[in-house]
C-alpha cells in the first residue's frame, strides 16, 4: 500500500466531514397596527362565512335526510298496499244480500221433420253462467273502489 499523500487524505476528509446546510433565517417583521387590525377583521369575516357556510351545509344535510326518509315511507307504503291487493283475490267476496236471482237462460229449440208436420219436438237446452277470470274481478273490485262515493 502506498503512504497517503495530500490529495488523498483531503478526499478522505471531505467524505468523513459532515455537510452542514446552510440553515435559513427568517426575520420576522414587525407589523402596523393597521395591518394589524386589517388581518384581524379578515381572521372574524372569515370565520363569520365559515360558521354560515357550516350552518347552510347542516340544513342541506337535514332536508336530504328527510327526503331520503318521506321516499322511503313511500315506497313501504307501496310495498303493503301491493301486498294487501294480493291477499285479497285469495279471500272470497261477500255478496250483497239484496241481489235478485235471475232465472236461468232457457233456450228453446223446435224442431221440424219433413215427414211429420204436424208433430213438433221441443227440445230444452240449458246454459251454465259464465264464470269470471281471475282479471275481470280484480278490474270490477279496483273501478268499484275507485269509484264509490265511501
Amino acid at each position: 500500500m502506498e503512504p497517503p499523500t495530500e490529495e488523498s487524505a483531503l478526499s478522505t476528509e471531505e467524505l468523513q466531514a459532515p455537510t452542514e446546510i446552510p440553515q435559513a433565517t427568517t426575520v420576522k417583521r414587525e407589523r402596523s397596527n393597521a395591518q394589524k387590525e386589517a388581518l384581524k377583521k379578515a381572521r372574524e369575516k372569515a370565520m363569520k362565512v365559515r360558521a354560515e357556510n357550516a350552518a347552510l351545509k347542516k340544513r342541506e344535510q337535514e332536508i336530504e335526510k328527510a327526503l331520503v326518509e318521506k321516499a322511503k315511507q313511500e315506497r313501504l307504503a307501496k310495498i303493503q298496499e301491493y301486498e294487501k291487493e294480493q291477499e285479497e283475490p285469495d279471500e272470497p267476496e261477500p255478496e250483497p244480500a239484496k241481489r235478485k236471482k235471475k232465472p236461468a237462460r232457457r233456450v228453446i229449440v223446435t224442431e221440424v221433420s219433413s215427414g211429420e208436420e204436424t208433430e213438433e219436438e221441443d227440445v230444452e237446452v240449458v246454459l251454465p253462467k259464465q264464470k269470471k277470470s281471475a282479471e275481470q274481478l280484480r278490474y270490477e273490485r279496483t273501478m268499484q273502489k275507485m269509484f264509490s262515493l265511501s
